[in-house]
């Protein structure tokens, strides 16, 4: 969840509505005790697609799941005139 939260904050940059299309999550290792943080990047903004990779790390920075993300985008291009 935490990981499907941040993907969207991060294609909702451009300012539009996204829906979580598909996504692929791997788990690495637990995080035992402490603090989880999630990160986002987005790697591709098409039109209506946008690919974004996710990362969960701990305090120490280990990493914890990686995952990668299709959000699917709910509105139309905003058009320059």
């Amino acid at each position: 969840t935490m990981a499907d939260c941040v993907a969207g904050s991060a294609a909702r940059g451009d300012g539009r509505n996204y829906v979580t299309l598909s996504s692929s999550f791997n788990f690495i290792r637990s995080a035992k005790v402490g603090k989880v943080y999630a990160v986002a990047k987005v790697h591709h903004r098409g039109r209506t697609i946008c690919h974004v990779a996710t990362r969960l790390i701990d305090e120490q920075a280990r990493l914890l799941a990686e995952g990668s993300f299709t959000m699917f985008c709910l509105q139309e291009p905003f058009v320059m005139d």
